[in-house]
């Protein structure tokens, strides 16, 4: 991490950092691992009484992960997906995190483009419970438009309510929202991260992204024996198996 922290700093050229984190903290051995001595987050500790950084923050995925984060009392901030599908943070996380006035970082307001509202889905993440939003932009015309949201932060109407509630519809019992929950498969499939190169492959455009990705896995989406252990751990009911096998029929 120490070594990180200093290639951080040379790259930016500046001898501070505001917020560094430890990112994708998805499982607890990970935040066990970064939180035991000598781990990552004494580095950033010793980092921060140095003058290094500012502030120490922890990202993920998994909301029994990022609540223990949040319980150990550790971080400044915390950085999680919240969107108008990935709303289920509401429950517990976010209150926690705000218990401890702590900083809270919505990433993918869009649910990683699947969300074609950006306005109101950006305004959905900052109103509903994050400090801040920080959609993925690939143009100035995008960087415009949703910086632009901040100068108009209203309340969601009831038509633009409704709108963005159709639009979660259409993707009900798809989302896969890289819990960890269904893990680990009997054969050794990485299902979560399969599921994150489909999305990259259909939704992002990203195809050479997402096959380079692919080809450095022993196990692929054709690899799915349709046993079912998944079907009874996901907490979202998602049909994993038949994602699988569509998958495994595009071209990737």
């Amino acid at each position: 991490m120490r070594k990180e922290l200093e290639t951080s700093l040379r790259n930016l050229k500046t001898d501070m950092i505001d917020l560094y984190q430890i990112h994708s903290v998805d499982y607890l051995d990970q935040l066990e691992k970064a939180l035991r001595p000598g781990g990552a987050y004494e580095a950033l500790l010793k980092a921060k009484e140095e003058g290094k950084i500012r502030w120490i923050g922890v990202t993920g995925h998994s909301r029994p992960v990022i609540l223990k984060a949040i319980y150990s009392e550790k971080f400044d901030t915390i950085q999680i997906p919240f969107n108008p599908i990935e709303d289920e943070w509401l429950e517990d996380v976010i209150p926690a995190a705000r218990e401890r006035s702590m900083g809270i970082i919505g990433m993918k307001p869009l649910a990683g483009g699947a969300l074609r509202n950006a306005a109101e889905s950006i305004r959905f993440s900052i109103l509903k419970g994050t400090d801040v939003a920080i959609p993925g932009m690939d143009s100035v015309e995008q960087v415009e438009k949703n910086a632009g949201v901040g100068e108009e932060l209203r309340e969601l109407d009831a038509e633009e309510t409704e709108k963005l509630e159709e639009e979660k519809g259409t993707w009900e019992g798809r989302f896969c929202r890289r819990c960890g929950y269904c893990m680990p498969c009997p054969n050794g499939l990485n299902i979560p991260f399969l599921l994150l190169i489909d999305a990259y492959y259909t939704r992002y455009g990203l195809k050479d992204w997402a096959l380079a990705r692919l080809n450095t896995l022993d196990k692929k989406f054709a690899d799915c024996t349709e046993c079912g252990e998944c079907l009874d751990k996901c907490p979202y009911q998602l049909p994993i198996p038949e994602m699988m096998k569509e998958a495994a029929e595009r071209v990737i």
